[in-house]
């Protein structure tokens, strides 16, 4: 099977190309023009998968750019949507609505243009727009947009929407909505940073609670399904639901390095913010907290991973220590 897929540079995205390449797929990727290849290059090396790195037919473009993804879609049978903007930061709420909103639209358009088959698109449990609850939330959740929601979060939730209007349209898709997503990649940017903080003497935790998942799992689920007769669905895909502090304790359990042991209140975090708000207020520099970041960071949301487990009963999550120990070992590769 030929396929597309887009934010092939990025980390999730690096994941899915490996495993398509081991299943013998053939892949076309969008990359921007002066994308560093570096990181996913990387990954295919710790797996020695160099030589399938290289059968990558990479197109310079972007998202934004209908007549490319029209282009670029005209002989694949499926259409992998990886590519999106992450951050809850105010100053790039116009950028993820750019990239992930009418990027989505673009490429859902294109599909149906061109009578694609199958259609994935890698949403996020941000998108679901839920408050704290002790309930695991599962497929059964209807998305609701709220004052609360980051940038992020909506541009995520309207991407759904134009995902279901395809599917309205005839778009054959499926929409995973991952928890918080650890690999490797980029170890100073997203949550692959969990890894590069840690190996750098991290000392402070939150209470927060929050569903994680490995890179893998997720790329391996996207494909099976894809390989199925299963259309017009999502599932929410999550291993584990842990503490920040658990996940931060694999990390420097494997890398032999102190563990966090400072825990940060929701009023000192927030007390922080204020004050890193002040400092570049008067530096004109980015804030390096923002109240979305604060809130994120003393949530307490679970999740259910019991559909796609009845769906796929032969698939079984990898235990996030287990994840976090290859990465962890990725990352040492990395530095080499």
């Amino acid at each position: 099977m030929k396929c597309f897929m887009t934010g092939g540079t990025g980390m999730l995205g690096s994941y899915f190309l490996l495993e398509l390449l081991q299943r013998n797929f053939s892949v076309k990727a969008l990359k921007r023009k002066n994308s560093n290849l570096e990181n996913t290059l990387k990954l295919f090396q710790f797996n020695n998968a160099e030589n399938l790195f290289h059968q990558i037919e990479w197109i310079n473009g972007d998202v934004t750019d209908y007549d490319i993804l029209e282009s670029a879609t005209k002989d694949v049978s499926a259409v992998f949507h990886c590519a999106a903007v992450v951050s809850f930061r105010k100053k790039d709420k116009k950028s993820m609505f750019d990239i992930n909103v009418q990027g989505t639209a673009n490429l859902v358009n294109a599909a149906l243009q061109n009578k694609i088959e199958k259609f994935c698109y890698i949403s996020s449990v941000a998108a679901l727009s839920v408050s704290e609850t002790e309930k695991p939330i599962d497929e059964t959740f209807v998305p609701q947009p709220n004052e609360k929601q980051s940038g992020y979060a909506e541009s995520k939730f309207k991407s759904e929407l134009e995902v279901w209007r395809g599917i309205a349209e005839g778009l054959n898709a499926v929409i995973l909505n991952p928890s918080i997503i650890l690999g490797a990649g980029d170890w100073k940017k997203g949550s692959a940073n969990i890894i590069f903080q840690v190996a750098n003497g991290l000392n402070f935790y939150t209470d927060g609670i929050m569903g994680f998942v490995y890179a893998k799992d997720v790329a391996q689920i996207g494909i099976e399904l894809m390989n199925r007769e299963i259309f017009n669905e999502r599932f929410i895909l999550s291993s584990e639901n842990l503490t920040y502090k658990e996940v931060f304790d694999f990390a420097a359990e494997f890398l032999n390095v102190k563990k966090p042991h400072y825990k940060v209140s929701p009023l000192l975090l927030k007390i922080g913010q204020k004050l890193d708000n002040f400092r570049c207020f008067l530096s004109g520099k980015t804030p390096s907290l923002t109240q979305e970041m604060v809130d994120v960071a003393h949530s307490k949301i679970f999740y259910s991973n019991e559909k796609i487990l009845k769906t796929l009963p032969q698939k079984t999550f990898s235990p996030i220590k287990n994840a976090v120990e290859e990465i962890c070992r990725c990352y040492e590769f990395a530095k080499k």
